[in-house]
């Protein structure tokens, strides 16, 4: 009987131990998702840390990627865990984190002991243990989880946060990468945009001016800054398909014929296959592939109707549309603004999303009354006119 008993025990450690170790490589597993679903650093430092406090039952967890600037390590990126240390050197009153970086090892604090920081941190938290990971790139990080209870962590509990850490931080190191090369690809294409613009004066600046009176749309409707933004690089890039049509075409100080304008209708494709490598440019391709769509279905190249063009689209194609039309071009000159407003206001329903044309003009309309001395932005064109 002692024997069963005994065999019954090691059996039971056993499963206990298998147990542990599967939930363990679930969380790894779980982890190394999250650099799957989001590229985005931001993104992928709130995601990882809720998966790393959902996975250690814990109740807060947080994670700061610092840069090393002169000497000074900054927190560059924080996740919403301690989102206000965003900014703050850790020589100046973080020195407990400063230090933990440094030395490189684990530490485990009660929360009163993190001077500073701890106003940055959940106020029903107690004790916290911070992993400090050295990443390339002149990069640290620290991931930190955090109880409401005063009790300390087990050993168990820290050798899996570190194993969590170092997975997030390999997470973390192919995101940097791949947002430098994301950037290194967009500056390649904004410099194609610019000198699509050197070739004709009369459209030199339109893509900046577009984005940005797009970006203004957007916020005036109230979508969040990030959203907003991104409308802002789509309007950057929306005519980066031009790059593939002819400069006789392009440039042509005249009226296009029908087979020209033909041509010019393929810039929206052209600039799709441009952005679409890109996994995540994937939107902004799909965006920049629908800026000619138009609400009744009369657009190109798809003839997408209404609400199944994307809202970033239906943007675009009204600041694209205005600026073009106030502008000046070698066949004809720049519509007065109370003109190109008309033409708006007559195009929504049909060219435009009748909702974002009522909101442009009001926008337009209270411009004009704060600013009557103040010279009007060129801000985009009705279908025969080349955007």
């Amino acid at each position: 009987m002692a024997n069963q008993v005994a065999l019954a025990i090691i059996k039971a450690q056993l499963y206990k131990e298998e147990k542990e170790a599967r939930l363990k490589l679930s969380a790894l597993e779980n982890i190394s998702e999250a650099g799957l679903t989001t590229l985005s650093i931001d993104g992928m430092l709130n995601e990882i840390a809720q998966r790393i406090a959902s996975n250690m039952n814990v109740d807060w967890s947080g994670i700061i990627l610092f840069e090393d600037k002169h000497g000074m390590m900054i927190a560059e990126r924080t996740s919403n865990g301690c989102s206000s240390m965003k900014g703050k050197s850790m020589s100046n009153g973080c020195g407990v984190i400063y230090d933990i970086l440094v030395k490189g090892k684990t530490r485990v604090l009660k929360k009163n002991s993190l001077n500073d920081v701890k106003q940055h941190i959940e106020s029903e938290i107690k004790s916290i243990a911070i992993v400090p990971i050295n990443l390339r790139q002149d990069r640290a990080c620290t991931v930190a989880i955090g109880k409401k209870t005063a009790g300390s962590f087990t050993d168990k509990e820290i050798q899996l946060l570190e194993l969590l850490s170092s997975r997030a931080a390999f997470a973390l190191e192919n995101a940097i990468l791949f947002n430098r090369l994301e950037q290194s690809y967009l500056d390649t294409i904004e410099s194609l945009v610019k000198a699509i613009e050197a070739k004709d004066k009369y459209t030199r600046g339109h893509s900046e001016q577009v984005a940005t009176l797009a970006q203004e749309i957007a916020l005036v409707m109230g979508l969040d800054k990030d959203r907003a933004e991104r409308i802002y690089t789509a309007g950057l890039l929306h005519d980066v398909g031009k790059i593939g049509i002819s400069s006789g075409v392009l440039c042509k100080p005249s009226t296009l014929s029908p087979e020209e304008y033909d041509e010019i209708k393929l810039h929206p494709i052209k600039g799709y296959e441009i952005l679409r490598p890109i996994r995540s440019f994937n939107d902004l391709a799909e965006i920049v592939l629908q800026h000619h769509e138009r609400f009744d279905g009369s657009g190109y190249p798809r003839g997408m109707h209404g609400h199944d063009i994307f809202f970033e689209a239906r943007v675009l194609a009204v600041a694209d549309a205005y600026q073009a039309m106030i502008s000046s071009r070698p066949y004809r000159k720049g519509l007065p603004i109370e003109q190109a407003i008309l033409e708006i206001r007559k195009g929504a329903g049909g060219q435009f999303d009748p909702e974002i044309a009522k909101i442009f003009i009001g926008m337009l309309k209270q411009e004009q009354k704060s600013s009557r001395s103040s010279k009007p932005k060129n801000i985009p064109s009705d279908s025969t006119v080349r955007s």
